[in-house]
């Protein structure tokens, strides 16, 4: 990752005030190449908090499937809902002795040390498909998949982590906008093109 666009990426994002949004080109693990727009400046924290009171007070109406049952749906809820109020502690610890936050207010732009990748986390507000990917068959437990079927429903489950990659392009700010595939943009978005 030593090539001039990737450093002058992470300068810019960490000297870069008022980022909200962030439009990327994003190819995964599995092959799929999707344009994504993401919102840096949400906080998974207040996501979580209305998530939980949402749960709490109208809940989650069951979704009858041939998949799972209705005990099934119950115990997805209930494990559901505890993830919410218990973070992995042990996951967490280990996350912050990996990265540089470089963006303090949220934790939304890091830096992997080890592997000297920017990691972008943010809610994922769009996702348009340009290539799809391989994805490999699932046996997945009836309980898993209920527990797919209630995620559609939180606002949490929509924050993604995106590890940029082999980034091409020119960074350029323009208003309050990145533009790394040196196109000019008025949204108050970046934009990288990330392979």
């Amino acid at each position: 990752m030593e090539n001039g666009i990737y450093k002058l990426l992470l300068d810019t994002l960490m000297n870069y005030k008022g980022i909200g949004y962030i439009s990327l080109q994003y190819r995964n693990k599995q092959g799929e190449l999707s344009k994504r727009l993401m919102n840096l400046g949400a906080k998974i924290e207040n996501a979580k908090k209305k998530d939980l009171a949402m749960m709490e007070s109208e809940g989650i109406p069951y979704v009858a499937s041939t998949k799972y049952t209705k005990a099934d749906w119950d115990m997805a809820m209930a494990e559901t809902k505890q993830s919410l109020i218990k973070a992995d502690e042990v996951r967490s610890e280990g996350q912050k002795n990996a990265y540089i936050v470089l963006n303090e207010e949220n934790g939304s732009v890091k830096y992997n040390m080890n592997t000297q990748e920017i990691y972008l986390f943010g809610k994922s507000e769009k996702k348009e498909v340009i290539e799809a990917g391989v994805y490999p068959t699932v046996n997945s437990r009836a309980k898993t998949i209920a527990k797919e079927a209630i995620k559609k429903s939180l606002t949490s489950a929509k924050f993604r982590a995106m590890i940029l990659k082999n980034v091409s392009g020119s960074v350029k700010v323009n208003k309050q906008v990145i533009n790394v595939d040196g196109q000019d943009r008025t949204e108050d978005v970046i934009e990288i093109v990330v392979d």
